[in-house]
């Protein structure tokens, strides 16, 4: 008989009412038993959407729920920590939206209370669901476009996921946020790009810049310029909350060939057989703020993490690059744009 994981949920905002929620619901092996946010607001929301889930008080008497397996942390990044910290203490897997914590050091204590407790703590990555990922990440694990490679990763927002015209998110909020767009869409470029440009150390060099009048107002930096170099190739990454339109593109550039996408368009060019292929895809990148179509390949990777398989150590291989990009960017952005070299660790995973 396949077994059935008891959750419960922290922050029910927009990302958990528009992917995670949906997908544990459409979960068979998954009972969603309770649910917390501070907001008394999201309270309304949840009796009406989740009646048999219930309603707690504190983050202690959530944890106290009955034979909880774990904990889908959806709070804002600042509050990260404490409560990845306080789920793993009570002896619960816990799953977090993207940053897990914004240095090295918090992401070490984590993961050395995650193996201690021996519990899965798993970031969510959900962008390596979407299908023009997929697909560029399969070619190139098998050679294409070549061996060395240039990536060019562009994330372009009129503003941050959650504004409004008559309401800002607390993405531009510094206490809430820990960042701008480095650590909101940055995170994700950054574990996207690993595989990309392979294994070693790797540099990194960035410019931050606060374009808009809500950024300027709360010093939270709109757009990023950063450049990484590693073993295999090298990327551009360019992100802004700045821009005139919405859309999300990659170009992957080798001697072979190029693989390039926008939104909904996927494009491979074989140079070797003067061949070009050009699709539309069914699944946008820049199709909306909360992605549910691939939330359900994040549930697949953690339900198969909780049970000590599957990528639990590559996700920590991910996260542990991610959060070191983030403290190499902001440490090059200080000296002026050099360029800040760090080398890989790898990560031990609970058995």
């Amino acid at each position: 008989m396949t077994r059935t994981w008891r959750g419960a949920v922290v922050g029910i905002g927009a990302v958990a009412r528009n992917a995670h929620l949906p997908g544990w619901l459409a979960c068979p092996e998954v009972e969603i038993a309770a649910l917390y946010d501070p907001d008394v607001f999201c309270r309304v929301w949840a009796d009406e959407n989740l009646p048999a889930a219930k309603w707690c008080g504190s983050l202690r008497e959530l944890l106290a729920t009955p034979h909880l397996d774990f904990v889908d942390v959806c709070a804002p990044p600042a509050s990260h920590r404490s409560i990845v910290a306080e789920a793993l203490e009570a002896g619960v897997h816990v799953l977090c939206e993207k940053p897990l914590v914004s240095s090295v050091a918090d992401f070490d204590l984590l993961t050395a209370l995650a193996d201690r407790k021996k519990r899965c703590l798993f970031t969510v990555h959900n962008w390596k669901h979407a299908e023009a990922v997929r697909r560029a990440s399969k070619a190139i694990r098998t050679g294409f476009p070549g061996e060395e490679r240039t990536c060019r990763w562009e994330t372009i927002r009129t503003r941050p996921a959650g504004s409004t015209t008559d309401r800002a998110s607390w993405r531009t909020e510094a206490a809430a946020a820990e960042g701008g767009i480095l650590l909101d869409h940055g995170w994700h470029s950054f574990y996207i790009v690993e595989e990309w440009l392979g294994g070693g150390p790797y540099s990194v060099r960035a410019r931050f810049e606060c374009r808009a009048k809500d950024s300027k107002a709360s010093g939270v930096e709109d757009t990023v310029r950063l450049e990484l170099k590693g073993s295999e190739g090298r990327a551009e990454i360019f992100l802004t909350w700045a821009g005139t339109e919405r859309k999300n593109t990659f170009v992957i550039s080798g001697e072979r060939g190029r693989i390039s996408a926008c939104n909904d368009e996927w494009i491979l060019e074989d140079f070797s057989r003067n061949e070009r292929i050009r699709e539309t895809l069914a699944d946008d990148l820049a199709g909306d703020s909360y992605h549910r179509k691939w939330f359900p390949g994040v549930i697949r990777e953690f339900l198969s993490a909780m049970e000590g398989e599957g990528s639990r150590e590559r996700n920590r291989e991910e996260a542990r690059f991610c959060v070191s990009v983030l403290e190499a960017a902001r440490l090059s952005h200080q000296r002026g744009g050099e360029w800040i070299t760090r080398h890989r660790a790898r990560t031990s995973a609970s058995s």
